[in-house]
């Protein structure tokens, strides 16, 4: 299913409809509005399938085809049983009590999906009533000062037109009003029997509002707005839970340039206090923000900046309660760094590094003060993969490497390689080789084991002394 927020209304004209309704076909205008699940609505053409099914999950009794329509800002209209589309018979209405509309949407990415639920017809039967009913009444020349009156087939008065207030009233039984007025925003509503959603336009945007019909709770709503001085686009999402509190909201702004600003807020079950709350500005596929989570209290308890660049994490910082930073994350050039902090000072530092040769990484540990106690790294370096710690404190090391391994400890030295040791202190040192395909043995002694050195060569019958020393 598509991530959609899906908000629609039904609008009948019911000042036109008996004049619609005499012909064979008839024609219904309808008016929805469309947004991705961020609240963004969706601008441009898109190819839409209108179908009218009978009953809930019926099949279609009605199809219009493909239909491309233009949307703007989330807003789109057509009118059902339209020249080019096939007759629209209102006896598909006085039939069946019970008739939908089922929309397909294209958004020409995740290509055509049927949207859900199916729009219920409401105020649609008691207009195609008034074709059939003998006994009903309408008034269509309206003398001064009067109004427009629609009665159902007992007498009941349903529909009245006011031209001296300005409104229009629907009525049930005398007890119930719904009035919209001329010198308010239009309004208009639709009921599926467990929701009732109202959609409200003004002259520069429009709202979408879905109430829960057993509790009277909010349970949605969505709002659109376009600044008439700067051209920015703002659309707002906020979300109810069952007792009516808010949950959720997300605001959007875009601006002619291409510039988004976004705020997110997450809250308790008071629908007051904060949980959690992200702001951010995207600008040239560069996105700043910043963050904050909060106690039972409200009180911030974490919060953190972040910079991504083509939605890869550049920089980051987190800090604790008191402000203090905890956590600090930079990539640039294929190397990027996460230090930890205690207190305000490092404490364990991560390094990574990308090569053509491979990928490193070095490990940096730190004492209380925040000085470095400790390294190891890791990895492909200069082509040869390698293990090495460092004491820094201690002025100590080990390394290894494939077929190699190095232990250090201030001057002295112990290498280790197959059929070879050798161990050094300060520029002196002794070696013992064994040679693999010859069976002799070296032993050396001295600055570095070279032909100007003592050395013996033995094997395991006799021992050799080559280039003797007086001091051999």
């Amino acid at each position: 299913m598509k991530t959609l927020v899906v908000l629609f209304w039904m609008m009948v004209a019911v000042s036109s409809a008996p004049a619609l309704l005499l012909s064979q076909g008839v024609q219904i205008p309808y008016q929805g509005y469309i947004a991705a699940q961020s609240g963004k609505p969706y601008s441009g053409s898109f190819q839409f399938e209108f179908s009218i099914v009978l009953g809930s999950g019926g099949l279609p009794a009605w199809n219009s085809g493909a239909i491309t329509l233009p949307v703007k800002d989330g807003i789109y209209s057509v009118i059902l049983g339209a020249t080019g589309q096939p007759t629209l018979s209102s006896s598909l209405f006085v039939n069946n009590p019970d008739t939908r509309l089922r929309i397909s949407f294209d958004d020409a990415v995740k290509g055509k999906e049927t949207l859900t639920p199916d729009v219920q017809f409401l105020p649609v039967p008691y207009a195609v009533h008034a074709k059939y009913a003998d006994t009903s009444f309408v008034q269509t020349a309206l003398p001064p000062m009067d109004s427009l009156v629609l009665r159902d087939s007992r007498g009941v008065v349903r529909m009245v037109m006011n031209p001296n207030t300005g409104t229009f009233s629907m009525k049930n039984n005398d007890t119930t009003w719904y009035s919209i007025s001329v010198n308010s925003p239009p309004t208009e509503k639709w009921n599926d029997g467990t929701q009732t959603v109202e959609k409200k336009t003004e002259p520069n945007g429009v709202s979408v509002t879905s109430t829960d019909n057993k509790t009277g709770k909010l349970k949605e709503s969505v709002a659109v707005k376009r600044d008439p001085n700067d051209g920015s686009v703002t659309s707002e999402h906020k979300e109810y839970d069952n007792s009516g509190n808010l949950k959720s909201e997300e605001t959007e702004t875009v601006k002619p340039d291409g510039t988004t600003t976004e705020k997110t807020t997450r809250y308790a079950e008071d629908g007051k206090t904060k949980e959690y709350e992200q702001t951010s500005e995207t600008k040239n596929g560069t996105e700043k923000s910043t963050w904050k989570e909060y106690n039972e209290k409200g009180e911030t308890e974490r919060s953190g900046e972040r910079t991504t660049t083509e939605g890869e994490t550049t920089e980051s910082k987190e800090y604790d309660k008191d402000g203090n930073l905890v956590e600090e994350y930079t990539e640039k050039d294929g190397k990027s760094t996460r230090t930890h902090y205690v207190n305000g000072k490092p404490s364990l530092k991560f390094e990574q590094e990308k090569t053509a040769e491979g990928r490193s990484t070095t490990s940096t540990k730190y004492d209380e003060n925040g000085n470095p106690v400790s390294t190891r790294t890791t990895g492909l370096v200069n082509g040869k993969w390698v293990n090495e710690s460092k004491d820094l404190k201690g002025n100590k090391s080990s390394s290894n490497e494939p077929g190699k391994s190095t232990e250090k400890a201030d001057s002295t030295s112990t290498t280790t390689e197959p059929g070879k040791i050798d161990i050094k202190v300060g520029a002196y040192g002794m070696g013992l080789g064994i040679d693999g395909t010859s069976g002799y043995g070296q032993l050396w002694y001295g600055p570095a084991p070279s032909t100007d050195n003592p050395s013996l060569d033995f094997s395991s019958t006799d021992i050799t002394v080559k280039a003797p020393k007086s001091n051999c």
